[in-house]
């Protein structure tokens, strides 16, 4: 009289069994989540930052890596320019005492000031760089992850009569 066929959508199948047929039943497993490599992801950001972020489709991060980047290179840079004035200064106050030959000691002090500024925002900026190759890292290992609404399991099962 009637059959019955039962048909199975998974929502995370295995990816080497595109279609499986069992004692008449018909299972259709959809493609599975593409992957991105992590360590093309991980390299790309070494390379140029920010690219390991493009690779893994993560455009948010981008100006984020960059912004800091720039923020924190330009006052290293900055830093490290008023580090030299007074390192200068400090130099030319040395040779302009000749009684004790030790300088002005606000000078001194202004200027190690200035240059543990500048190794400061080196070591923000390294940590930048560091931080940049993680993300893409963990952008690529979650790029296949799905993050839909739907909370109820790994598999779907409809129901379908056909009568011949």
């Amino acid at each position: 009289m009637g059959q019955l066929q039962i048909s199975r959508h998974f929502v995370s199948p295995p990816v080497d069994t595109p279609r499986v047929s069992v004692e008449g039943a018909t299972v259709q497993v959809a493609a599975g989540p593409e992957e991105k490599s992590t360590g093309m992801a991980m390299l790309l950001s070494a390379v140029v930052p920010g690219a390991g972020q493009v690779y893994a489709e993560r455009y948010i991060s981008i100006p984020i890596i960059w912004g800091f980047g720039v923020y924190f290179g330009k006052t290293m840079a900055d830093q490290n320019k008023l580090y030299q004035d007074f390192a200068s200064q400090y130099a030319a106050s040395i040779v302009a005492d000749t009684l004790s030959g030790r300088g002005s000691a606000d000078l001194r002090r202004i200027r190690d000031f200035y240059r543990d500024q500048r190794d400061q925002f080196a070591v923000y900026l390294g940590l930048t760089y560091l931080l940049n190759i993680v993300d893409a890292y963990v952008g690529a290992a979650l790029y296949g992850f799905d993050v839909s609404p739907d909370l109820s399991g790994g598999a779907r099962i409809r129901y379908r009569m056909t009568v011949r």
